[in-house]
């Protein structure tokens, strides 16, 4: 049976990552790049942010299919206080120190746009943090995605026409910010 990942919330999704080989990489693709901005935005060097964000998302991996791991009540406030404790090792240190994205096999060299997606978007995932989760979800669902209004609302489960009105909130909320 395959899951509908996208409509997991995602502390299902890390409950699933020790049995599930396609749970983590939904997470993941759900937060790699928010969490790398978020660091850029911390750094000013968008390698280093990839690479912080590389670690934290291999440390939170390796978290969560020890045997016996407790469930992650708020996902995404452990990500990034994962990735603070990154950038704290970092700064103590001086230099960046990826040993459990290297045991994993997670390191690799980075491609220019990758980076450049980084320092793009930079400034929209930083916007995006004043939505709510189903006005996020929606704007990256509808307008980033290219999902349609259907979908998105079997998503964030509301109507179709609740919908509308939920992202076209969403997108004014997200431009006042971006315009500050």
């Amino acid at each position: 049976m395959m899951r509908d990942y996208e409509s997991l919330p995602d502390s299902d999704l890390l409950r699933l990552v020790p049995t599930d080989e396609w749970a983590f990489p939904e997470f993941y693709r759900r937060h790699f790049f928010g969490l790398a901005a978020w660091l850029f935005k911390r750094v000013h060097d968008p390698e280093l942010a990839h690479g912080l964000a590389s670690e934290s998302m291999a440390r939170a991996f390796a978290t969560t299919v020890k045997p016996g791991a407790r469930t992650v009540e708020y996902p995404r406030a452990w990500l990034f206080t994962i990735a603070r404790n990154e950038l704290s090792r970092w700064r103590r240190k001086g230099q960046l120190e990826t040993p459990v994205a290297d045991g994993l096999g997670l390191s690799f060299v980075v491609e220019d746009e990758r980076l450049n997606a980084i320092v793009d978007h930079a400034d929209l995932y930083d916007a995006l943090d004043h939505l709510s989760d189903d006005e996020a979800l929606a704007v990256m669902m509808g307008y980033g995605e290219g999902h349609s209004t259907a979908e998105v609302a079997r998503a964030i489960g509301r109507s179709p026409e609740a919908t509308k009105k939920v992202m076209q909130r969403a997108v004014k909320r997200l431009k006042g910010v971006l315009q500050r």
